[in-house]
């Protein structure tokens, strides 16, 4: 089916597996319209997963993977270091605010973005301080790791 055959409404009737399978077939098809067929369920916030963990292949992971390793990322991360917070206090809400109600503990997501955001940190030269904090009313995520510079 082309993406013209699509509307809104005809995802939303549709189970997160059945969306998911729609979205793999388009992305075989590797056509214009399948790729507007498969940008109109991103854009929609549509799950494509039935509640359990997503896969690391999964549209919705690639796009937090994206969002994390992103330069707007690495800045809030490094500033919020030298403040003392945490960085996936910052890193959450830009993943909240792209991925909505497709993110979140429901899916796993959470975690995977907690482990991410690690792995960015680890990659701009910084330790794990051992601790861990409550994350701030309005993250989606419940806590996180606290991250200092590496000496010497």
């Amino acid at each position: 089916m082309m993406a013209k055959d699509w509307t809104p409404e005809r995802l939303k009737a549709l189970t997160p597996r059945e969306r998911a399978r729609l979205y793999e077939n388009a992305e075989k098809a590797g056509s214009p319209a399948a790729g507007a067929l498969m940008q109109m369920i991103l854009d929609l916030g549509l799950a494509l997963d039935d509640g359990t963990c997503v896969g690391m292949d999964d549209p919705l992971v690639v796009e937090m993977h994206r969002i994390v390793f992103s330069d707007e990322a690495h800045a809030a991360a490094a500033k919020a270091v030298a403040q003392g917070i945490a960085p996936m206090a910052v890193i959450d809400p830009m993943i909240a605010g792209k991925l909505r109600d497709r993110y979140g503990k429901h899916n796993m997501t959470t975690h995977t973005a907690g482990g991410f955001v690690a792995d960015l940190m680890r990659e701009m030269g910084y330790h794990d301080t051992g601790r861990r904090v409550t994350l701030p009313d309005g993250c989606v995520a419940r806590s996180a790791k606290l991250w200092d510079r590496k000496i010497g």
